[in-house]
This record gives C-alpha cells, structure tokens and sequence, in this order.
C-alpha cells in the first residue's frame, strides 16, 4: 500500500481544493480520505455527493457510540467516521513558563495576566484540519 499525504493548508483549504478538483474532474480526483476538520466539512462533502459510504461490520459498529459530548462520531449514512478526538483550549510550554518564572495559565481570564504579554499567540481554528 502506497499513501500520499496531500497537505494543501488547514481544513478550509482542504475542503476547497477538493471541491475545485471536483469540479475540473467530476470523475474522480484521487483522494480516497479527507481526515480532520470536524463534523462540518464532512458533512459538507456528503452534501455535495463528492462521498461515497462505507459501512462498518456491525461488531465495530457496535463498539461505537454513535455520540461523543453530543457531537456525532459517525454519519447514520456512513459517509465519515470520527479518527480523533480532540479539543481547543489553552496549550503551553512548561519547560518555558518555568524557565522564564511566568504563571501557568489555566483559565481564559490568566491570559491577561500582564506577565504573559507578548507570550500568547492564537491561532486561526478554521486551520487546525
């Protein structure tokens, strides 16, 4: 088996170079997996038809819940599966916050510690796929 990863930017790139692919070969592009995003992009494709389902055996089938924290962890029509599960929140170095003696952050409200000026960085979440 040969796998080619195709990293063309975040989700919100992902998602528009498969559907302009698509729509300058509406035959097929070659890409078999679209991974990460969220529920959204997924949904997204299914609605367009650029997906095609695929159903579990239903022994995996049952080990799954079909939601996790209310959020769905697969298409009732089998279109996508969730891979990963993960979350946003505040991410930090603590090799870093010790050497530089700066509080650990661990509510949204630590961030405007005036300490931590210039330490903070946010990132856009629509790139996070």
């Amino acid at each position: 088996m040969r796998v080619t990863w195709l990293d063309v930017g975040g989700t919100t790139n992902s998602l528009r170079y498969v559907t302009s692919e698509f729509k300058r070969h509406p035959e097929g592009i070659g890409v078999d997996l679209f991974f990460g995003g969220g529920v959204d992009p997924h949904v997204s494709l299914r609605e367009s038809g650029l997906t095609h389902p695929y159903k579990l055996p239903e022994a995996l089938l049952a080990e799954l819940p079909a939601r996790v924290a209310g959020q769905p962890l697969y298409d009732p029509e089998y279109h996508y599966y969730g891979a990963a599960l993960a979350g946003f929140g505040i991410v930090y170095n603590k090799v870093v916050m010790e050497l530089m003696d700066l509080p650990t952050p661990r509510t949204w409200e630590d961030l405007a510690d005036p300490r931590l000026y210039q330490w903070i960085e946010a990132v856009d979440p629509r790139k996070s796929g």
